[in-house]
């Protein structure tokens, strides 16, 4: 299980584990249906990206609609993660798509039944909750393929409020999870898309690929040299300039949570 919020990174690492597993295992000989599942506890998503078939023999034939799973009973979230296992070889799971302590027991589940577990969060704080806003206010997660959007201001009250909340919550998994060295593995954000050199990124991607029980050598290079590329960054700082309060979003960034969207002092700022 990649175990990550929103705006980490976890599509492009998800995309490259699936890859491996669908180069290097023989899927449908060892009896799953697909690789790998994201974000499962999301009908919506699953709607979306996976055909029919897929919905029905996760969602044991139930219809879900197109929303977060958060407020389905225990029994049937629990459902949904031995099916996970049934028909791939793990998944991709948002940690704000279900509640804390629901997060707590599927985390635990995976654990006594010998899953490994990839953590993955984000340092920059301010810069994750702010993307997370952006792509709200747009509807866009990826790469603008019809041009830039035009932003509007940002609520500085619910920046400041998800930001806090990120800051506890990955804490707070993180700590729990600690215990259990042998089943998790932790990355970052800024390990995979962040680092000066190409050579250093893959390296920090084998790390993964060996907790994976893969070996290093069992890159699928095209993949990993157009995922880790920096030029899929959504929002660069030309872009965020753009937002109409700007100065006043990179002034919380700063004094909250002391990170730096630009480099120039505010006051520099038009």
């Amino acid at each position: 299980m990649l175990f990550a919020d929103t705006r980490t990174g976890s599509s492009a690492l998800f995309h490259l584990i699936r890859q491996t597993y669908q180069a290097l295992r023989q899927p449908k000989q060892d009896g799953k249906l697909l690789d790998g599942i994201g974000e499962p506890w999301h009908s919506g998503v699953m709607r979306w990206y996976y055909r029919d078939e897929i919905y029905r023999e996760l969602y044991d034939g139930n219809n879900y609609g197109n929303v977060p799973l958060i407020d389905q009973p225990w029994h049937i979230l629990r459902g949904i993660h031995d099916n996970v296992y049934k028909l791939s070889y793990g998944c991709k799971h948002i940690w704000s798509h279900l509640t804390e302590g629901t997060n707590y027991s599927l985390l635990l589940k995976s654990i006594h039944e010998d899953h490994k577990i990839i953590f993955l969060d984000r340092r920059a704080i301010g810069k994750k909750c702010l993307s997370h806003m952006l792509a709200q206010q747009t509807g866009k997660w990826g790469k603008y393929t019809d041009g830039v959007p035009k932003f509007e201001n940002i609520d500085l009250e619910r920046l400041k409020l998800l930001c806090d909340r990120y800051k506890r919550t990955k804490r707070d998994y993180r700590s729990f999870l600690e215990e259990y060295t042998n089943n998790v593995h932790y990355i970052t954000y800024e390990d995979m898309f962040s680092l000066d050199t190409y050579e250093e990124k893959l390296s920090r991607f084998q790390d993964v690929l060996e907790f994976l029980e893969f070996s290093r050598d069992d890159v699928i290079h095209e993949a990993a040299e157009n995922r880790l590329n920096t030029n899929r960054i959504q929002n660069p700082i030309d872009i965020l300039r753009t937002i109409p309060n700007f100065k006043d979003v990179c002034r919380l960034i700063r004094d909250e949570y002391d990170e730096y969207l630009i480099p120039e002092p505010l006051h520099l700022l038009p």
